[in-house]
């Protein structure tokens, strides 16, 4: 049997973050090691590693996985329970048995990562930060009152603000090549990976195991090409891509507010693309925060003229000020009020099944805690620091916002 609190990624995983770092996934707000020449198999089997996977199958919560437990709490679904309901058991208990007899792993089992080749990206969504994109790091570099505010949440002062682009090692890529063999998933996110030279040259070294590998993104789905090189020529030899497309707006305006310096237009472009493709299967995301949550009902209806495959959302948690929990009650109830209206709507019609499913678990975090009182202030800090630098005005996307402000 396994605990309550059990997770298998760390008997499967590792996550590369862009900064050199390595952790056990992608809401881990830890990390193993931060040691560039380290390899990988030494970190696998690592007291960190062996700490944390010891904590969950003793039932513990660990603090590193903060993220989980709060939207599990909440009601929410959580990468850990649908890590688990995507876990082949047997293989699983297998794994988790050799664990526990042996206190290690065979660097075979690591079959998943996730990799964040550097932060370089084309955007600069608001929901980000200096961490993720370098041009948030450019920004604050030049805007000493938006890196103060970004500085407070951590999206500033965790990578090296004189190039704004920690990249995964060489040696560790070539681990990775090396590893190819008995790797089944890659996640790849970024920054923007079809924006990173990095990414283009380790998928041609990955084409002699192609075959078995299914690569999934996590993508703003704005270009398809590197430098002339179009993406899908490559994709067509694996086994299967799978890419979750971040679509936070559902008109042009409020997607290029959120999405700043992005274009609606060209997203839509490639999602008729990519539908050419057999192998390659295309989701929807919506990366909620109080940004767009007062329009999640109208951005769910826009999805369904591209017959995504099935709706992949993910709730801003950090930085804080993004959070949808701060919002005013007063808000909050029309928010619920319009997605009850939706849901009835659409209880009837199959293919809004998952959107009901996973709306259902957004509006639960956002009234599962209360935050206006003592929070509201550092949303309009926040935003107000990013619109005095890209001269915009929140209140022009959301005027909803003008009783509070």
């Amino acid at each position: 049997m396994i605990s309550n609190s059990f997770c298998p990624l760390p008997f499967k995983h590792l996550n590369l973050k862009s900064a050199g770092k390595v952790s056990a996934c992608c809401m881990d707000v830890d990390f193993y090691s931060n040691d560039r020449n380290k390899s990988l198999e030494e970190i696998w089997n690592s007291k960190e590693v062996n700490d944390l996977r010891d904590s969950l199958l003793n039932g513990e919560q660990p603090d590193r996985c903060k993220k989980c437990w709060d939207f599990e709490s909440s009601g929410a679904s959580s990468l850990r329970i649908r890590e688990l309901a995507n876990t082949d058991k047997q293989e699983l208990y297998q794994i988790v048995n050799f664990y526990k007899e042996h206190k290690k792993l065979s660097i075979e089992n690591l079959a998943f990562l996730e990799i964040r080749f550097d932060t370089i990206c084309n955007l600069a969504c608001k929901m980000c930060g200096a961490h993720s994109s370098h041009k948030w790091a450019h920004a604050v570099k030049k805007d000493e009152s938006l890196y103060n505010e970004m500085k407070l949440y951590g999206a500033a002062d965790k990578i090296d603000l004189t190039t704004g682009r920690g990249s995964v090692s060489d040696e560790m890529l070539d681990e990775i090549v090396r590893l190819s063999p008995n790797i089944k998933r890659l996640w790849i996110s970024g920054g923007e990976p079809m924006y990173s030279p990095k990414h283009y040259d380790f998928l041609t070294r990955l084409l002699p195991e192609a075959d078995h590998i299914t690569i999934f993104y996590a993508t703003n789905l704005t270009m398809l090409d590197y430098k002339g090189n179009d993406l899908l020529d490559i994709w067509k030899k694996f086994k299967r891509i799978e890419l979750r497309a971040s679509i936070d707006g559902h008109t042009p305006e409020l997607y290029q507010y959120v999405r700043t310096t992005g274009n609606l237009k060209d997203v839509e472009k490639n999602i008729l693309r990519l539908k050419r493709y057999p192998n390659i299967t295309l989701n929807s995301n919506v990366t909620v925060s109080i940004l767009n949550i007062l329009y999640l009902p109208e951005i769910l209806e826009y999805f369904h003229q591209f017959d995504f495959n099935r709706f992949q959302p993910a709730i801003v948690q950090y930085p804080r000020p993004m959070n949808c929990q701060l919002l005013p009650k007063s808000i909050k109830e029309q928010i619920t009020e319009k997605w009850n209206a939706f849901e009835n709507k659409h209880r009837s019609d199959p293919a809004y099944t998952t959107d009901i499913i996973e709306g259902s678990k957004i509006i639960n975090f956002m009234n599962s805690k209360d935050l206006f009182d003592t929070e509201w202030v550092l949303f309009q800090n926040y935003i107000t620091s990013m619109d005095n630098h890209f001269n915009s005005n929140v209140l022009d996307i959301l005027p909803e916002f003008k009783p509070y402000w």
